[in-house]
C-alpha cells in the first residue's frame, strides 16, 4: 500500500484476511490515495475507522491520517497478536485518548514476552 501511495485507514484484524496463499488487506472503504508531494496535514478527510487500533494523531484530531497510522494500527494488531489482549482497552475514544497518555507506549510491553518478540 505505502508504495502506492495508499492508506488504508482502517486497518484491524477483520480486515486482515488469511489463507494458505497468502495474506491480503480487504476493506477499502475509508482509504486514500496521497497525491504527489502531499503532506498529512493537508488531507482533509475526516477520522474514520475502528479507535482501539487508530494512532493516537487521529483520535485527537481526526485529520492527520498517513502511512505512519497505518503503520501504528499495524502495531496495535501485532500487540495483540503477541498478548491475546490489546494494548489500550478503553470502553470510548476520549478513555482511550486518556490511557494512551497515562501509559504511554514504552511501558505496554509484558514482561513474559521473550526479547526475541520484543
Amino acid at each position: 500500500m505505502f508504495k502506492h501511495r495508499i492508506v488504508h485507514r482502517d486497518l484491524k484484524p477483520s480486515n486482515i484476511l488469511v489463507s494458505k496463499k497468502g495474506t491480503k488487506i480487504g476493506d477499502f472503504g475509508f482509504a486514500y490515495k496521497i497525491v504527489a508531494n502531499q503532506k498529512a496535514e493537508e488531507i482533509n478527510a475526516p477520522s474514520a475507522g475502528s479507535p482501539l487500533y487508530m494512532a493516537p494523531e487521529v483520535l485527537e484530531d481526526g485529520k492527520n491520517s498517513s502511512h505512519l497510522s497505518d503503520i501504528w494500527s499495524l502495531g496495535v494488531i501485532f500487540y495483540e497478536m503477541l498478548t491475546g489482549r490489546l494494548p489500550f482497552p478503553a470502553k470510548n475514544k476520549e478513555a482511550l485518548i486518556k490511557l494512551i497518555d497515562r501509559i504511554g507506549i514504552r511501558t505496554i510491553i509484558p514482561e513474559h514476552l521473550s526479547l526475541r518478540s520484543k
